[in-house]
């Protein structure tokens, strides 16, 4: 490798990694950036920086502090069910006509429709605790609240009821500073919105989307308060209830024609819809506030108007919530229903984009079929509703607040056990149900593993072979370890079955609840409640035997912990970087996505993390003139880090790109990015980008990675006397030789090279460590990092450039 006048710009993946662990190295300072979007580099004991052996420049850019690192980055893990209904947006297939424009338009109407009525859900679990659990019932049983007048009580739970929301309202704001901060032209690839400045700039209409989630959040809680004052909200003074409930209807009709917020997938109309959209939007910002000013006023005179209200003796529960929750249910099913019939609609208009002429559409396809939308945002509402249905089960059992009722059947006396609302104690039974789905899923991983145990073995023996000129071999005993390692790392293609058996199993027992719940003969009263017939009635708590309260206990605090657990593990994880990985690996990749549809997200990190690493490498650019190597700058990005660095070379000039090498390694830039985000990440921008930068792109990979794979090859043969695969640079050429390194045991398909894991060395241990097998980490401490960075910094710029 000539020269050392040139920069290996690191970007790490998920999970916030440390920078020591970035730069390999313990001590680091940072020589750029502010208190988020930072650059490091190593320094000797003496502050002084330190150079790589080749006298290049090694430097970190670390992001992490935009998702982890702080209480409130751990908060944002118990939001899941927001960041995955707002990533399901972008995972609609682009339109390609004006059919498929239509679709994705209502998929997306209906999408916004769907996450307020998250919102809603999550506002009626925070005023069913606070007003029912602890203001009615538990009230009535501490000596310290049965001192208090009922109303005072009740006026201080609808209060922090709304305050709940405030701090949902407050998790949505943004960075400040937004998009591109200069004017400089760029390149803008059609093939994918991530090169266009729109997508990071972002859209003041994101505040009125907050705005009206709040109205919506307020006007729920304040009806609520009303029922709870008067058990029929309609009978008494009406004009509280009346104001609640068309607010609620005033924020659905605007939040689903809305539009994009941010205008990072906004449907393009003509010109005279496009100024009609502005007007629209102008309108909204300015009602938006006013409503928030109203439902506040609203809130607080409805928690005014508790006061005079009455215990009765003995104090049971507020049975209107019943309907409240229940009507939730039912728009809430109605519009996932009408998800499936649009998002199968554009699936179907848009089908004959899953194809290529230069690589076969099964190592491309979306998943499950271009549903995957509908699945990640059904996925997120049974999430929700288990969530609630957990909160309130958990209050309810832990202060034991059941309240005992009794069925009289046949001549029998039988006694069933109330613990919230009757809708939320399926919920809690059907999450009892999904965790004994779950460990029977995990049963069946495992014996399929054994069952297929000596095709992994055959896999790694063919992969760790020792040809006769190597001098390196790994100790005994460890094919097994590379056994699991690969049935681990092929896990993640089975993704789209996971996705459906959970759906299709939620979808079932939906099906049952609302059928028994629909079919109530005492208004909500759920001993008046049909059971579902035969076996069916097991899929739903089986209230009049008494044996659903395990299930339904088992369920809630199951996924509690679950919750708990994965904030826990977001606080601690700046010591626990493994830990930390496994639990903020999807919370990374959905918020990356700016607030198209649910605003109470975090903040959108790709709006400062794309941009600022552009600007980063243009700043190395202007400082390094004169360099004797052709690419003075190597991005390297691993993982999540790989798609920030994708979006920082798609915002690049050409005559910017021919001087800037590109390294991706453990990335998901083909195994998942283009399967669920078909219109950011697809063929035909990888193939751009590769194009653009002239084949100054390598990307790493290994079997044994849980979370990625191959980006820039496909359709590989087993490993053999004559491995081949499809890759680039010869796209369109079907099956080329793959190349191998018998010193490493590196097969290269093209661009694309598969390293072993573990890496080998004497087989008595005495020329380096053989610990464990490294999967998704360490990539820069394999012998094939230096080769990777030599065989890029060297590539000449495009012909003519």
């Amino acid at each position: 490798m000539a020269g050392s006048r040139w920069v290996e710009l690191r970007v790490h993946g998920v999970s916030g990694t440390p920078p020591e662990s970035l730069l390999a190295h313990p001590h680091v300072k940072q020589v750029a950036g502010d208190g988020y979007s930072r650059y490091f580099r190593p320094v000797g004991g003496d502050g002084k920086e330190l150079k790589a052996e080749d006298g290049h420049t090694v430097e970190g850019y670390h992001w992490g502090q935009f998702t982890s690192g702080s209480w409130r980055a751990g908060l944002w893990l118990a939001l899941v069910p927001f960041g995955l209904i707002n990533a399901a947006q972008f995972m609609l297939p682009p339109f390609v006509s004006r059919t498929s424009k239509f679709w994705h338009g209502v998929c997306g109407a209906l999408l916004r429709l769907a996450a307020l009525l998250l919102t809603c859900l999550f506002a009626f679990t925070a005023g069913f605790v606070l007003m029912d659990l602890l203001g009615w019932r538990w009230a009535a049983r501490t000596r310290l609240l049965r001192s208090y007048d009922p109303d005072t009580v009740l006026m201080v739970a609808v209060i922090l009821s709304a305050l709940a929301m405030v701090v949902m309202y407050a998790l949505g704001k943004g960075f400040g500073r937004t998009g591109p901060s200069d004017s400089t032209e760029m390149d803008e690839n059609t093939t994918t919105p991530l090169s266009k400045k729109s997508f990071y700039r972002g859209d003041a209409d994101a505040s009125t989307l907050r705005g009206l989630h709040l109205v919506a959040a307020f006007a729920l809680i304040a009806l609520m308060a009303t029922v709870a004052r008067n058990e029929s909200a309609w009978d008494d003074r009406p004009f509280l209830a009346v104001a609640a409930f068309a607010l609620l209807v005033v924020a659905a009709v605007v939040v689903t024609f809305l539009g994009d917020p941010e205008g990072s997938v906004s449907v393009a109309m003509p010109s005279r819809m496009a100024r009609l959209r502005e007007r629209w939007h102008a309108v909204t910002k300015v009602l938006s506030p006013l409503l928030v000013v109203i439902s506040g006023i609203v809130v607080i005179a409805a928690a005014i108007r508790m006061n005079g209200t009455e215990r009765p003796k003995p104090v049971g529960r507020i049975d209107a919530f019943d309907g409240v929750s229940n009507t939730l249910l039912v728009f809430g099913v109605a519009a996932l229903v009408l998800m499936s019939i649009a998002n199968l609609a554009l699936a179907v208009t848009t089908r004959s984009t899953t194809t290529s002429a230069v690589a076969p559409s099964r190592f491309f396809a979306r998943y499950a079929w271009g549903m995957t939308s509908y699945l990640v945002s059904t996925i997120s509402m049974f999430i929700g509703v288990g969530l609630s249905a957990a909160v309130a089960t958990a209050v309810s059992t832990s202060l034991n607040l059941d309240i005992a009722e009794t069925i009289t059947e046949r001549g029998q006396t039988l006694r069933t056990r109330v613990g919230v609302t009757p809708i939320l104690d399926r919920v809690a039974y059907a999450w009892g149900l999904n965790a004994f789905l779950m460990i029977g899923i995990a049963i069946f991983a495992v014996t399929f593993y054994f069952i297929r145990h000596k095709h992994f073995v055959a896999a790694s023996e063919a992969m760790h072979a020792v040809p006769p000129e190597a001098t390196t071999r790994l100790p005994d005993g460890w094919t097994s370890k590379i056994a699991r390692g690969i049935w681990i790392g092929r896990l993640k293609t089975k993704l789209p079955a996971l996705f459906w058996t959970f759906v299709v199993v939620g979808v079932i027992l939906s099906l049952v609840t609302a059928w028994e719940i629909g079919f109530c003969v005492g208004g909500n009263d759920p001993t008046q409640c049909k059971e579902a017939p035969g076996f069916l009635d097991y899929l739903s708590q089986p209230r009049r035997t008494g044996n659903g309260d395990f299930l339904t206990i088992f369920g809630a605090w199951t996924l509690l912990a679950l919750a708990g657990g994965m904030v826990a593990l977001a606080r601690g994880a700046i010591k626990t970087q493994s830990s930390r990985r496994g639990v903020s690996i999807i919370w990374d990749i959905v918020s990356f996505w700016p607030h198209a549809v649910h605003p109470f997200v975090p903040r959108p990190y790709s709006q400062r993390t794309v941009v600022d690493l552009r600007d980063r490498i243009r700043w190395h650019l202007s400082t390094i003139a004169e360099s004797d190597v052709n690419r003075p700058v190597v991005v390297c990005g691993h993982s999540q880090g790989s798609l920030i660095s994708f979006g920082a070379l798609m915002l690049l000039r050409q005559e910017e790109r021919d001087r800037v090498a590109l390294l991706t390694f453990g990335s998901q830039l083909r195994m998942i990015f283009p399967r669920a985000f078909p219109g950011f990440v697809n063929l035909e921008s990888i193939a751009g980008l590769y194009d653009g930068l002239n084949g100054a792109w390598i990307n790493l990979y290994r079997a044994t990675d849980p979370l990625a794979g191959p980006v820039l090859s496909w359709d590989h043969s087993a490993d053999g006397a004559e491995p081949s695969s499809q890759h680039f640079p010869d796209l369109g050429a079907g099956r080329q030789p793959d190349a191998y390194d018998p010193l490493t045991r590196r097969r290269i398909s093209g661009a694309d090279w598969r390293i072993i894991d573990p890496t080998p060395y004497d087989a008595a241990l005495q020329t380096g460590p053989v610990t464990r097998l490294r999967g998704h980490s360490d990539f820069w401490d394999d012998a094939s990092w230096p080769t990777a960075l030599a065989a890029v910094v060297d590539v000449p710029p495009r012909s003519g450039s």
